[in-house]
């Protein structure tokens, strides 16, 4: 039996967002891919042992308690509405340290700009104030996301719940007809044996 606390070491992120799964896909070529500019990706804690990227930032540099409010949530509010572009293979994890916070596995876009789905944490959370080009961009969008043709926007299927629900009684059918077969079994053999 898996022990709970060893789980949580190496999984000890809160559950997952549901609506980052509903959320549509910006469909790219490679090349508009490879021309996103970036923001919000940072390098490792100096002291974790993990590999460093020392030619990203670190978010405790970009810390400015100074910043409007206001600006502030509507800059999070635009990042809250981009589109996914890229699912990664594993979750993030806050460089400012903070525990048991999921800081997702995707990366989204505005179609010009690429950020990970956590960036926004560092804005909300640490007061991290995001480079003013970027800040240029978003002005000059006046805070709204960009809409794109329907032939740009790649969208979730189903629902996952739903998608977890009909797994769920396809499992729940197959189970009834073991316990069944189980229970058949189990009186075949009393009766063989009483019989012997």
């Amino acid at each position: 039996m898996v022990n709970k606390i060893m789980l949580q070491k190496f999984w000890p992120f809160k559950r997952r967002q549901p609506e980052v799964e509903l959320r549509p896909w910006l469909v790219l070529s490679d090349d508009e891919r490879s021309n996103l500019k970036t923001v919000g990706y940072w390098r490792n804690d100096p002291l974790a042992d993990l590999p460093d990227h020392l030619d990203l930032p670190h978010p405790k540099d970009f810390v400015d308690p100074q910043w409007d409010i206001e600006e502030r949530q509507k800059v999070m509010r635009y990042l809250d509405n981009g589109y996914i572009c890229l699912q990664c293979m594993g979750p993030s994890w806050c460089r400012m340290g903070c525990k048991s916070v999921w800081m997702g596995s995707h990366d989204f876009t505005d179609g010009t700009w690429m950020y990970p789905e956590g960036y926004v944490h560092y804005l909300d959370v640490h007061g991290v104030r995001p480079p003013e080009d970027f800040l240029e961009h978003i002005r000059a969008n006046e805070y709204t996301m960009p809409v794109f043709s329907e032939d740009r926007i790649k969208r979730p299927p189903q629902y996952t719940s739903d998608i977890h629900r009909t797994h769920l009684k396809e499992l729940a059918k197959y189970a009834g007809v073991f316990f069944i077969l189980l229970v058949f079994g189990f009186l075949l053999f009393t009766i063989l044996a009483l019989f012997n």
